[in-house]
């Protein structure tokens, strides 16, 4: 049976920020509550989330949601209209809104070789239109690889265990200047 690799990454990004916020005591961050979270009683209804991931880090906001890849290419229909508004309008706001990518060799969550990337939302919405442009529903991995700054893997604690697992590294949230790609950076000259 196949290995729900989309959940299994929030739960690695969950951990790494979590992490983070040990050692960064002025970092705020909280997990969005899913529609799923919601649906096994039928008498509530949640709100369609912004994005799997809020935070506020000196003073700057951030939105991140993540989603996971096996194979060659990531289809643009994985990226949900309502989860690409959200973080274009945050974008608009001033808020650092990012698509965490995770790029799995094996649908086997603890037998691939992964990869993680972080996107600004301005990013992928050019990757998005030169695909739609082309005629094209997925991206290939390695336009994502391009653009996207990659994470590092890190073992990370574990809830209030001393047993570790896997994460990534986030020293992006310190300089949010550092993280802003070429294109990013171009138009806020």
């Amino acid at each position: 049976m196949p290995k729900n690799t989309g959940k299994n990454f929030e739960y690695e990004f969950s951990r790494s920020l979590r992490d983070f916020a040990q050692s960064h005591p002025d970092f705020w961050w909280s997990r969005w509550p899913d529609y799923q979270d919601f649906s096994s009683t039928s008498h509530y209804r949640a709100n369609k989330a912004p994005a799997d991931f809020i935070a506020l880090y000196k003073g700057q906001f951030h939105a991140y949601e993540c989603k996971s890849s096996v194979g060659t290419r990531f289809n643009l229909e994985w990226v949900k209209p309502h989860q690409y508004d959200s973080l274009m309008h945050l974008k608009r706001c001033g808020a650092l809104s990012f698509i965490a990518f995770s790029l799995r060799t094996n649908p086997d969550i603890h037998r691939s070789k992964a990869r993680c990337f972080l996107i600004d939302i301005s990013d992928y919405s050019l990757l998005q239109e030169k695909c739609i442009e082309a005629d094209m529903a997925s991206i290939p991995l390695e336009n994502i690889e391009m653009v996207g700054i990659e994470l590092k893997p890190t073992m990370v604690r574990v809830g209030a265990m001393k047993r570790r697992g896997r994460g990534w590294s986030l020293p992006h949230l310190l300089s949010p200047q550092e993280i802003l790609s070429p294109h990013t950076k171009q138009k806020r000259r």
